[in-house]
Formats: C-alpha cells, structure tokens, sequence
C-alpha cells in the first residue's frame, strides 16, 4: 500500500489566536487562500467539509468533499487542530492543521496531508507537485494574512 505525507510549515509573528482565526474563517479562503480557494462547512464533527482545490501544474481546480474529523482552539500553550479527510475506493487521505503558540507574540502552524492506499501512487504522480506547490503556499500566505491583520 503506498503511502505519503505532503507537509509544509512556518513561523508566524503572530498570536496563535490570530492565526487560528484566519484559519478557520471559511469564507474568506478565496481571498488569501492560493491552494484552497474555496471552502464551505459547519465545522461541526462528521459534517462535510466542501472545498474548491487549484492543481497548479494542472491549471485546474477540482471540487472536493471531506469531513470534519477534529476542531480545536489553541489554548493557552496547547496547540489547536484542524482536521479533514476522506476515504474513497483506493485512497484515504487525512489533512492535520496544526497552530502551536511559541510564546505570547509568535506560533508555528504545521500543514500535514497523508494520502494512503492502493491507489496513492497515481494520486502522488499525478497530483504531487500541486501539493508540494498547494501547502507551501498555505504555510506561506496564512503567515502574510495573520501578521497583516494586527
């Protein structure tokens, strides 16, 4: 069974609170979100999570259907989760969101998508690069929105 993690990670100079703020402010993923450009959901645990996805090597975007596995606050020094995934014929796949405080000012916010199964090779070959590309630009541009929202 293959399997692999896309991850992508970066220091953000603002509070975790911040940061999970414009993390889980759904309808504004269109305006700073590059990978994710659409997203619609409830939060709520085992609904669904609906997202538009830019294939950036594809020059396309897919519609895409998971469901809310996790939602947690950052709290105090404990970290905050986002989590969505999705089983279908041959793949499962799990996205982790994590924002950790590093201090009182600064947090780490750590991306990690593991795709799985029979059918994980062809999903790697065809679609890894636009994942390397989609999270790095997730890391990226979330640390540009919540130091720009102080």
């Amino acid at each position: 069974m293959a399997s692999k993690c896309f991850r992508a990670e970066v220091e953000i100079d603002a509070p975790a609170s911040r940061v999970w703020s414009v993390l889980v402010d759904l309808p504004r993923y269109g305006e700073w979100n590059p990978f994710t450009v659409s997203m619609k959901s409830a939060l709520t645990i085992g609904g669904p999570i609906d997202m538009r996805v830019r294939m950036s090597r594809w020059r396309i975007t897919i519609p895409q259907r998971e469901e809310v596995r996790e939602v947690r606050a950052p709290e105090g020094s404990s970290a905050g989760r986002l989590v969505w995934g999705a089983t279908m014929p041959g793949v499962i796949a799990q996205r982790v969101q994590t924002v950790t405080p590093i201090g009182e000012t600064r947090s780490r916010y750590v991306t990690e998508d593991t795709i799985e199964g029979w059918m994980g090779g062809l999903v790697f070959s065809m679609f890894g690069g636009s994942l390397d590309d989609g999270f790095a630009g997730v890391a990226r541009e979330l640390k540009r929105r919540a130091e720009s929202s102080a």
